[in-house]
């Protein structure tokens, strides 16, 4: 599989210009359909104007200061909207959609994106921005952890980005992110790295017999495939199968720091598919301190 349905949520931000880049690349490339979301979060407009804030600030604030400050927020939602899709077009995308939600920013997103099948947000929302702290903000993490589809967190630009790099356990997870991570890099034309970590180097025949199997795996797939994806079967003897020892989760986010890879793990570990609400040890600890953009894979649900 490939992604099919992307949404962007969008607020404005750097970062979140980034996560565009993203979603225009991937729509591009795939193809897919894309569409972007802003919300606008009512609570934001209570704190503002609230009467003990505006006692405190010594203003005097109009009965219908919340109205205004509503109508000046979804003017520039459409106007950020409409730059979106000016972009996409430039892009090359054609008919992306746009919408505007109001309501609590993590909820609307994971409302909005029930359908989706892939999510492409910023590290950072508006406000948080700071150069000297690249932890990933907190809607983020929940979107992530919560979305029930795949989830890319867009970090560094589309132009540092280096080969796409797969975290391979050999759970049921990881076969479907091994197929789709090929696929994925076949339509970016980037190189795949398929790594799989072991805790010491006594595992390295186990570990080496399970990338044995992965290979295996992805040549019984890409045949399924091979005559509707052009040149899959080709890029096939260009799949790099590397073992590495270590923290699963600290030598994945190095590996990737040091590649700028874009990293796809599964959300769910290796967990059996039983375990829908799982969020594995690992890719939560990716997500809190990866430096690089991380694709949280998970198999299409909204179907």
């Amino acid at each position: 599989m490939t992604f099919e349905n992307i949404t962007v949520p969008i607020d404005g931000s750097e970062s979140s210009r980034i996560a565009a880049d993203y979603g225009f690349w991937l729509s591009s490339a795939l193809p897919a359909k894309l569409a972007a979301q802003y919300v606008i979060d009512p609570k934001v407009c209570e704190g503002l104007f609230a009467p003990e804030v505006a006692e405190e600030l010594g203003i005097q604030l109009p009965l219908d200061a919340t109205e205004k400050f509503l109508k000046a927020q979804k003017r520039i939602a459409l106007l950020v909207l409409d730059l979106f899709k000016k972009q996409s077009i430039e892009q090359s995308v054609e008919e992306a959609q746009t919408c505007i939600d109001i309501g609590l920013v993590g909820p609307s997103i994971l409302k909005r994106t029930a359908g989706a099948d892939l999510v492409i947000l910023g590290h950072h929302g508006k406000g948080q921005q700071g150069d000297d702290d690249p932890a990933t903000g907190s809607i983020a993490r929940q979107i992530a952890s919560e979305c029930k589809c795949s989830v890319l967190l867009a970090k560094q630009p589309i132009q540092e980005l280096g080969p796409i790099l797969l975290a391979y356990d050999g759970s049921a997870t990881a076969n479907g992110a091994l197929v789709m991570a090929e696929r994925l890099a076949v339509s970016l034309r980037k190189e795949l790295k398929v790594i799989h970590i072991t805790p010491n180097n006594q595992q390295f025949p186990k570990a080496k017999l399970l990338m044995q199997k992965a290979a295996t795996h992805l040549t019984s797939k890409a045949s399924e495939y091979g005559s509707a994806f052009g040149n899959g079967k080709q890029f096939l003897d260009k799949v790099v199968f590397m073992v590495r020892e270590g923290n699963p989760a600290e030598t994945l986010v190095d590996f990737a720091r040091m590649t700028n890879g874009l990293l796809i793990v599964g959300a769910d570990g290796s967990r059996p598919k039983t375990h829908r609400g799982f969020f594995g040890k690992t890719a939560a600890h990716i997500l809190r301190n990866t430096k690089t953009s991380v694709l949280i894979f998970r198999e299409n649900r909204a179907t």
